[in-house]
This record gives C-alpha cells, sequence and structure tokens, in this order.
C-alpha cells in the first residue's frame, strides 16, 4: 500500500489528508490562516496541516510516496504555477516549486473543483464513470468536466468555467464583473442578492440575517426558511434550481455525460429539495433521447471530495493505476 500527501488550499484554510492507494484518508487536519496577499503565510498553514495530518494518520515523511495540491484558480499543469488565486490575493504563484521546497518531495498542482470532481469518480457519486461532469455552487459556482477517463484542460488548462456560461447577456452582474453568468443566477450570493432586493421592495420573508445588510445569509439559513415554508426563502431556491437544471441541459446537449454530479454549500444544505426539481427541468429542456441513461446526482465525498481527488492526481502522476 502506498500513500500521498494530499492538500487542499482555501481562501481561508488549509485542509491536509494521508490518503492511500485504495482511497483511504489514514488522518486528515486542518489549519486557518490569514494569508491574503501573502503567499509566505499561506506555506506556513500547509506544513502546519501536513505535520497535523502526519500524527494523526501514524505516518512519518519516509512513508509518503509523493503530494498534491488543490487550489483555488486556473493552474498551468506543466509547470505547476497557479495564474490566479482570487480568494487569496495571489498570481502567478510558483505552487510547485515552492511546496516541493517546503515539503521535500515532488508535489503536483491540480485546480480544486477539478479535484473535487475527480474524488467523485475515484470514490464518491460518479465512481467508476468515464464520462461526467461536475458542478459546485457554494458562494460561486465552479465546475469541472471529464470525458473518456480524463479531466478536460483544453489548450489553456483553463476550463470547466460552467460558473460563466452566458445565460442572459443583459442579466445581473456576476462577481467576474460580467453580466448573465449562470453564476449571478445559481450560487449563494446570487440567491442573497436576489431576496435581498425584493426584501427592500416589500416582500416580507423571516430569513435570517435579511435585516442586516453587512451579515451573509447562509445557505443552511435558506434551508431552515424553507422548512418553516417561508415564500421568499422557497422562490430563491426554486429559481437557482431552475437554472441549474437549464445549465444541466446545455451540459448534456454538450457532452452528452453518463453522470452530472452536484455538490458545493448549496446542495449540501439544500439538495434534498432542490434536486428532483433540477431534473425535472433538464428533462423537460432537452431534445427526445438525450436525457436518457444521464443520471443527476448529490456529491457523496463532502469535505474530502478535494483531497481525494488531489491523491487520485498525484498516484496517477506516479503511473499508480487505481480501482
Amino acid at each position: 500500500m502506498a500513500d500521498v500527501l494530499a492538500v487542499d488550499l482555501g481562501g481561508t484554510k488549509v485542509m491536509a489528508a494521508v490518503v492511500s492507494d485504495a482511497g483511504e484518508v489514514r488522518g486528515s487536519a486542518r489549519q486557518r490562516h490569514g494569508a491574503h496577499g501573502d503567499w509566505s503565510e499561506a506555506l506556513d498553514a500547509i506544513k502546519a496541516a501536513a505535520e497535523k495530518a502526519l500524527k494523526k494518520a501514524e505516518a512519518s515523511w519516509d512513508q509518503i510516496e509523493s503530494a498534491g495540491i488543490g487550489v483555488p484558480g486556473p493552474v498551468d499543469h506543466g509547470n505547476g504555477v497557479a495564474f490566479q488565486l482570487p480568494n487569496l490575493g495571489l498570481s502567478d504563484v510558483q505552487v510547485s516549486k515552492d511546496v516541493s521546497e517546503l515539503l521535500g518531495t515532488k508535489v503536483i498542482v491540480e485546480n480544486d473543483v477539478d479535484a473535487g470532481l475527480m474524488g467523485e469518480i475515484w470514490q464518491g457519486a460518479a465512481k467508476g464513470r468515464r464520462h461526467a461532469v461536475g458542478l459546485f455552487p457554494g458562494t460561486g459556482l465552479g465546475g469541472a468536466v471529464y470525458v473518456d477517463g480524463e479531466l478536460v484542460r483544453g489548450k489553456t488548462g483553463i476550463t470547466g468555467e460552467i460558473g460563466h456560461l452566458v445565460m442572459n447577456p443583459k442579466g445581473p452582474r456576476c462577481g467576474c464583473g460580467r453580466r448573465g453568468c449562470l453564476e449571478a443566477y445559481a450560487s449563494r450570493t446570487a440567491m442573497e442578492k436576489w431576496v435581498r432586493k425584493r426584501h427592500r421592495k416589500g416582500y416580507g420573508t423571516n430569513l435570517e440575517g435579511i435585516e442586516d445588510a453587512d451579515s451573509r445569509i447562509r445557505s443552511r439559513a435558506f434551508l431552515r426558511a424553507a422548512e418553516a415554508e417561508d415564500r421568499l426563502a422557497l422562490k430563491a431556491i426554486k429559481r437557482v434550481s431552475k437554472y441549474l437544471g437549464y445549465a444541466s441541459a446545455n451540459l448534456i446537449h454538450m457532452l452528452s455525460p453518463e453522470v452530472i454530479v452536484f455538490g458545493g454549500g448549496i446542495i449540501e444544505a439544500m439538495g434534498d429539495i432542490m434536486m428532483e426539481r433540477i431534473r425535472k427541468v433538464a428533462k423537460k429542456r432537452c431534445l427526445p433521447g438525450c436525457y436518457d441513461g444521464v443520471d443527476l446526482v448529490e456529491a457523496k465525498c463532502g469535505d474530502d471530495a478535494s483531497v481525494l481527488g488531489v491523491a487520485a492526481a498525484t498516484f496517477r502522476a506516479m503511473g499508480h493505476e487505481l480501482n
């Protein structure tokens, strides 16, 4: 049995895990950081999380064959460079080189959303599938595409930006600065903007945080309001589900996947009340025969998805065949 160290670098925390080639997370740990604009602080957090994970796995550095890291931004896979890490306020980061020097082992670099889909393909909801798409709506909306057993890289490596498919060129402003992106309709941020706008116009709601303009309305708050039959919250959830259904139909027409995996904070909180509508809208929007045999499913791996995917990519880079 071989082990690798897999790291998931987020905007405010790092998760590290020792993962076996059988897909077992033998030990994992988290480390918070305030590394916005400071790559050295992020490196310190990576080192701390890695050492905690090794301790929990009762493993030593000598047992680690290689390491991988998932980062929240587009990656030059050939050189291990992150073009941009917007949540960290960084660009053109020599991730592979710097983390390799930090940990004393070879390091591969992967986009975190691509890694999330890989984790679901290796050990989760898309296990064994060769044609899959991942949609991960949370604060934004990440995506990944897997065709014939490989992640789609394209010419630049910047692929799977499903959140920036244009749904309406005159639609609401997206966080990217453009108008009408899917992310501007189907993310937690989009939900919050939509309900706040309607609340200001006089629509009633008991959503937690709606009266505080400086607070965030969390996905779980939408769920609790929906369970209490709050009409505005229910409309917001229905609206997001509709647009995820539209996007699914587009992806089915374009790629004919075996499965579309839905994850991220919104689905983790509200998948039980969203998935059936997503499926219904997608089926209605698909051409005859296109929807047949396509599974639209919730992710299963939770917080482990990205580290499992990073581990899978690392093992594959080492030449290991994974089951």
